[in-house]
Formats: structure tokens, C-alpha cells, sequence
């Protein structure tokens, strides 16, 4: 049995009705607070200098807040109030008075000091540890009571930044309403709500390091002196894991990052001492690892706290720092986690009724494949290249709703590598739609004698060779304009540094996608134009000359792919060119451009009612199905 539980024990025998002066009973174990429903839940605080018991009383009590001298059965911390609070039943033989209680917060654990030069509780200069009652000595003399300790930095409000201030301890003072007031290099004095700082003792035995939350606005650049970034985990926790990258409880100090001047000749290294830091990471764990990479896309921290990807500037709260140690990845060191752009709640919402509308446009796209691919008489030369248009834009619009859908790659050569895929898709797309354009042209829109035209299978693979090469070549410039610098910034991708997508600061959107769709749709125009006029000339003859059934069917069947791709060219083409404005949007309104977006999203579905809803076409699949259904029923 302990000292202290004994002593009790002896106490109640003598026929008392409180304990001796220097025994509390706490009602919850060290580092446990008490909830209001009555149950201890961990929180931090440890409490000393006096002897203590554990437990709650064994009677009917009542939840009560306590003041010095009031009389209870136990005392705790209020879980929810921050404040002292108590059991108390008449009873109970073991009452006693509530002492004073004074808080204080402490940055390490009892038996470690802070390490000012690594910023860490585990650094390798830690000061010898002290007893606790020395670190609250050199904040007040002639105290009494309970001293409670919280060990931890403060959880800093959102726009503050924890920063470090080494001060002698002769300047630094706890006033009596436990706020911390302490003068650094003869400034004012600077007083903190206890809860807003933490303190401790440093390697250096006269001076003690103060961890206070500050304004962002106030002491970061540009306004302030300090560089300040976002830390991905909490204080004490990092990503040191064999199996994953969770923020876990470390030992391992974290390296400092390197920090560089950012200058017109290129990035100069700068020593930032003592950096404030964000805490908890800015986008919860929507972030994507950014390793060292070589040629045009390493990446630099510069002084002002931005992130520069080339010379692309990330925000400070697109990106945060972490210590890592992972066996399985090969990881090991501070890295630098880059956020995925994060919308508010009506973007989100917007956004996520474009992904609805992609994944039905899947579900279409993929049926009308399906049709044309079972029935033979769909399969002839315009067939096959519809089919190469529906597959290229199926590929395009799997990987957007995924994107959509808050599937976030977990490093980032597969965001860019979705990028790139998504504009080589997107463009084939616009090029397949080219194709079908010109071959309506050329067998009805072009007058020429029936040999002229050519073989179909040679057509082919020399309309695959333009749309899919066309496509390849200039998602092959987008990314060497990345990865060398054979271009010049301004017309670099810089794929993944926002987005999965072009940065909009530079003009690759514009020469690499823009302006090779907005070309493809001008020569459709041109070929939709010169079909419709030699359309009309050709019905103007049939109406005036004698013809036979077979020239007028002819007609009337090549009117029918006319009419059909022209809807098709107006349902893509037109609402992207809307689309392509709309991503210049620069203040990002949604809903001005929610009804073209929404038909970009839903062009599957519209694809599927313009060339599989015919009544020819149904029942032929229909007679389809039923002979595959019958030939398997056989066997």
C-alpha cells in the first residue's frame, strides 16, 4: 500500500471529517480531467507538490465548481469548462478544504527542456533536466498549493503562428491572474492568456524559451521578420512510421528546412532563424508528397513562406513540412507535402454535380461503345471512328470524376501524369471530332468520281495516325516545356502545382490545349459549312433533274450523319469554348458558367440519345440480343 493511501486510511481511523492539509483527493488519475457527465478523460494535466489520493468518493455526490477553501470529496480539472471543479456529498468522511490551484503550461515533458536551436523537445542540446518545482521557482516564489502542469505547445487559433522568444528569466513573471508578462531586447512588455503560451527551460541555463501564439498578419512576412510555414502534424508528432504516413508521437527532432531568396538570378540560400509554425497541416491530409526532383521542377521554401515549384509561388496554406521516416517509400528527412486546391462548401457542391453528371456520361459512353461494337452495320468507316471519339472522351472523363470525386493521388507524378493524360485524351477528343467532320465532307460535301475516295481501311489508319498522333505530339511538348527548359517560363506547363491541370499563370493552357481545340472547331465549322451548302445544292438537283431511288437514298442517308454530327459538333464544341472561358473565370463564380459546365458533364448522355435512340437502331440491337440469347441457350 502507498504512503499516501495509507496516511489516508490512518486519517479516517482517528475519526476526522476532512484529510490533513497537504493530502487532495483527485477525483481522476494524473493527466485525466473530469467531464460533466462524470467520467475522466485524458487531457494532459498533471498536477504536484502536494500528496495526492485517486478516486471518486463512495457516496451521492453532485458535480460542483470549486473555490479556494470551499469543502468537497474530490477536485479536478472541468473537461469542458477549463476550470476547477468537484464531487461533493455530506458522507463522506474525507472531506477536506480546496487548496489554491495554479496553472502553468509547460512545453516538454517533466524530465526534458526545449532544444531553442532545433526547435524540438528531443533536440540534441537539451539542458539538464530539472525538477519541476525549479521550472515553477523561477516563475513565482512563495506560492502554495497545487501546481498544475500542461505539458505541450498551445493550440494556436486559426491566423496565429506559434514563435519562439528566448528571455532571461529575470524578465519573465506570472501574474496572479496566471498570465504570462515577460520584456525581450528592451520592447514592451508583452502579456499572454496562459492557454496561449507554453514555457521551459532552454540549453542555456539563464534563458527560457516562451512558445506564444501571434497574429500571422503581425510577425510573418511580408508585414513581419519572420518566415512562417505550416507544420503537417501537430507539435511532438511526425510522419516516423514503417508502415504509412500518419502523423505518430516522435522523439526525432525535425530539420530545419532550407530556406532561399528568391532572386531574379535564382535561388540564394538564407539562414531563417527560429521560423514560426502552422500546426496540424493546412489541407488534412489532402496533401500530396512533393520528393526532390531534378531539372526544372525542384522546388524551394522561399523567406516569404511561399513555396516555389520552378518559379511558380505555392501559398503558404497549399503546402506544409514534415519529418519522415518511411522504410517502405524511402523516405527519410523533412519533406514537403503539397495540398490539393480545396473549394468552399458552394464550389464543392458545384463541383461535385459536375462529377454526377461525368459518371453518368460514363455509363452512356460506355453503352453506345457497347451498341456499336455488336452490331456490324454500325461498324463501317464513320461507325469506327464515332467509336474512337467515345473512347477517347470515356478516358478523359473516368479520370475527372475520380479527381472530383476527392481521389487524391498520393504522390505527385501521378497528379501530373493525370494531367497529361487528361490532355491527351481531351485533345484526341477534339481531333477525333475533326475526323468525323471532314470524312461527312469528303463523301457527301466534296464532289469527286467513286475512285477518288479511296480505300476505307487506308482512311483509317490515316485518320488514327492524325488524331491520335496530333494529340501525342502536343502532350508530348506540354510535358518536355515541363521537365527541360527549352522553353521559357511563361510557356512552361507546370503541371501539378495547383492543380492537376495547366498553371494559370503561364500561357501553355493557351498554346498547348486552347488554341489547338479552337483550331479543330474552326475546321469544322468550315467543313459543316461546305457539307450544308453542297447539301443544299444536291437536293436543289434532285428536285429539278430526273434520279433514280438508289441517288436519292444515298442523299437522304448521308443528310441523316450530316444532321447528326452537326448536333454532335454543337453539343461539345460550342459548350467548351464556354468552358475555356469559364476557366479564366478569375473570380472564380461558379454558377455563371454552371449550365455549360453541366452540359460538358453530360455530353455521354447526349452522345447516347443522338446516335443509339432511333428506332432503326434499337431494334437492331434488340434482334441482337435476341440471337446471342438464343444461340447461348442452345449450347
Amino acid at each position: 500500500m502507498g504512503v499516501t493511501a495509507l496516511l489516508v486510511l490512518m486519517w479516517a481511523g482517528t475519526g476526522h471529517t476532512s484529510l490533513p492539509v497537504d493530502v487532495i483527493n483527485k477525483c481522476c488519475p494524473q493527466r485525466y480531467s473530469l467531464t460533466d457527465d462524470i467520467k475522466c478523460v485524458e487531457r494532459g494535466h498533471e498536477w504536484y507538490y502536494m500528496n495526492f489520493s485517486y478516486g471518486f468518493p463512495n457516496c451521492n455526490y453532485l458535480l460542483v465548481s470549486v473555490n479556494e477553501s470551499d469543502v468537497v470529496s474530490c477536485i479536478d480539472n472541468s473537461f469542458e469548462r477549463d476550470s476547477i471543479v468537484g464531487l461533493k456529498c455530506k458522507a463522506d468522511p474525507f472531506r477536506f478544504q480546496a487548496p489554491e490551484v495554479h496553472y502553468v503550461r509547460k512545453c516538454c515533458t517533466i524530465d526534458r527542456s526545449y532544444d531553442a536551436v532545433q526547435q524540438s523537445c528531443f533536440g540534441e542540446r537539451i539542458a539538464k533536466s530539472r525538477h519541476p518545482k525549479e521550472f515553477f521557482n523561477v516563475l513565482m516564489s512563495g506560492y502554495k498549493g497545487i501546481v498544475d502542469i500542461r505539458v505541450g505547445a498551445p493550440d494556436c487559433a486559426k491566423g496565429y503562428v506559434l514563435v519562439d522568444h528566448l528571455v532571461h528569466f529575470n524578465n519573465v513573471r506570472r501574474e496572479e491572474s496566471e498570465s504570462i508578462v515577460f520584456q525581450q531586447y528592451g520592447d514592451n512588455p508583452k502579456i499572454f492568456n496562459p492557454d496561449e503560451v507554453c514555457m521551459d527551460f532552454t540549453e542555456r541555463h539563464e534563458m527560457l524559451v516562451i512558445r506564444a501564439c501571434q497574429p500571422a498578419e503581425i510577425v510573418c512576412r511580408p508585414h513581419g521578420i519572420l518566415t512562417c510555414i505550416w507544420k503537417c502534424c501537430a507539435d511532438g508528432k511526425a510522419f516516423v512510421s514503417n508502415e504509412s504516413l500518419d502523423c505518430v508521437p516522435s522523439e526525432r527532432p525535425m530539420e530545419s528546412p532550407k530556406y532561399f531568396n528568391i532572386t531574379s538570378r535564382g535561388p540564394v540560400e538564407y539562414e531563417a532563424t527560429s521560423p514560426g509554425f502552422f500546426y496540424k497541416g493546412p489541407c488534412s491530409d489532402k496533401f500530396v508528397l512533393k520528393p526532390e526532383e531534378q531539372s526544372a521542377d525542384i522546388h524551394h521554401i522561399g523567406i516569404d513562406g511561399l513555396l516555389y515549384m520552378s518559379t511558380v509561388p505555392v501559398g503558404v496554406s497549399d503546402f506544409c513540412v514534415e519529418d519522415v521516416y518511411n522504410v517502405e517509400e524511402g523516405l527519410d528527412g523533412v519533406k514537403v507535402f503539397k495540398c490539393f486546391v480545396d473549394y468552399d462548401a458552394d464550389s464543392r457542391a458545384v463541383m461535385e454535380v459536375y462529377g454526377y453528371g461525368m459518371t453518368v456520361s460514363v455509363m452512356f459512353l460506355f453503352l453506345t461503345f457497347v451498341v456499336y461494337s455488336c452490331l456490324p452495320s454500325l461498324r463501317n468507316l464513320h461507325g469506327k471512328t464515332l467509336m474512337c471519339y467515345i473512347v477517347s472522351l470515356l478516358c478523359a472523363y473516368i479520370s475527372h470524376a475520380l479527381l472530383i470525386y476527392n481521389w487524391s493521388p498520393t504522390e505527385i507524378w501521378m497528379c501530373k501524369a493525370i494531367g497529361f493524360f487528361d490532355n491527351f485524351a481531351f485533345l484526341a477528343a477534339f481531333f477525333w471530332l475533326n475526323v468525323i467532320s471532314f470524312d461527312i465532307w469528303w463523301n457527301f460535301g466534296a464532289i469527286r468520281p467513286k475512285k477518288s475516295q479511296g480505300n476505307d481501311k487506308k482512311r483509317l489508319v490515316a485518320y488514327n495516325l492524325f488524331a491520335w498522333g496530333m494529340a501525342a505530339c502536343l502532350t508530348t511538348l506540354a510535358i518536355i516545356s515541363q521537365v527541360t527548359e527549352w522553353f521559357p517560363q511563361s510557356m512552361r506547363a507546370d503541371m501539378g502545382i495547383n492543380y492537376c491541370w495547366y498553371e494559370k499563370s503561364t500561357y501553355a493552357f493557351y498554346i498547348f490545349f486552347l488554341m489547338p481545340t479552337s483550331t479543330s472547331q474552326a475546321c469544322n465549322l468550315v467543313f459543316f459549312a461546305l457539307t450544308a451548302h453542297h447539301c443544299a445544292k444536291v437536293r436543289n438537283e434532285l428536285q429539278r433533274m430526273a434520279h433514280t431511288n438508289a441517288d436519292e437514298s444515298r442523299f437522304k442517308a448521308d443528310k441523316k450523319k450530316f444532321i447528326m454530327n452537326m448536333k454532335l459538333f454543337l453539343v461539345m464544341g460550342v459548350s467548351w469554348v464556354l468552358e475555356n472561358i469559364s476557366y479564366w473565370d478569375l473570380n472564380n463564380d461558379y454558377n455563371i458558367f454552371f449550365w455549360t459546365d453541366l452540359v460538358n458533364s453530360l455530353q455521354g448522355l447526349f452522345i447516347f440519345a443522338i446516335f443509339i435512340l432511333k428506332k432503326k437502331v434499337l431494334k437492331a440491337f434488340v434482334r441482337k440480343a435476341k440471337e446471342v440469347f438464343v444461340v447461348n441457350r442452345t449450347r
